[in-house]
């Protein structure tokens, strides 16, 4: 997904933050997660642990950069609480659902980032990650609630969101959550093919 600068220039916090996100992407180096003796060991993929939101491992976990802890997070939180920004609240959501720059993920805040963000004004990749998140529960840590996964879908789908587009098609065509409904399936389909012809 793609940072985009607030198209307002009054938001100097969010602005800033996504400069500042954009240079640490382009230096941030990935640590490696696997090393010798795990890949010929069969590599082997550690187990999710529950209690600290991660995966057990016997490596040590390595730390987020301080650009991203120091100036960047404090930033889009400032851009999020005094400009209301839904941008600011969704780059927070994303950055602690996916743990991007190594930042240790925390889900309950990514939910909640999202849910703040559609309070405020509909957003298509927020109402998808909601659909996810209540789709699949994430590992245990929510109950899974595919009927309110099928609405954030539904509308993330009327907001845009392809990803969202191709689950709704894909639900329908397959029945998985919702009655079966090639019809509706393949308008879902054709307009997203449609996009892509565009694109």
């Amino acid at each position: 997904r793609s940072l985009v600068l607030a198209s307002t220039s009054n938001d100097a916090q969010y602005n800033q933050a996504i400069v500042e996100l954009e240079k640490l992407a382009g230096n941030f180096t990935r640590p490696k997660l696997y090393n010798i003796d795990n890949i010929e060991g069969n590599l082997y993929i550690p187990q999710f642990d529950q209690l600290t939101n991660d995966y057990k491992s016997t490596q040590k976990k390595p730390q987020p950069p301080p650009e991203l802890t120091k100036i960047i997070i404090p930033l889009l939180k400032k851009s999020a609480s005094e400009s209301r920004n839904v941008n600011a609240l969704v780059t927070l959501g994303d950055l602690y659902l996916f743990g991007n720059y190594s930042l240790t993920p925390d889900y309950y805040m990514a939910k909640k980032y999202y849910q703040e963000a559609i309070s405020l004004a509909p957003n298509g990749h927020a109402y998808f990650m909601l659909g996810y998140i209540y789709s699949t529960g994430l590992f245990g840590t929510f109950p899974i609630d595919q009927k309110r996964g099928v609405l954030y879908y539904q509308f993330a789908a009327e907001n845009g969101d392809r990803n969202a587009q191709m689950v709704m098609a894909y639900k329908n065509f397959k029945g998985l959550g919702v009655p079966t409904d090639c019809e509706l399936a393949l308008e879902y389909y054709t307009d997203l093919a449609e996009q892509g012809k565009d694109w």
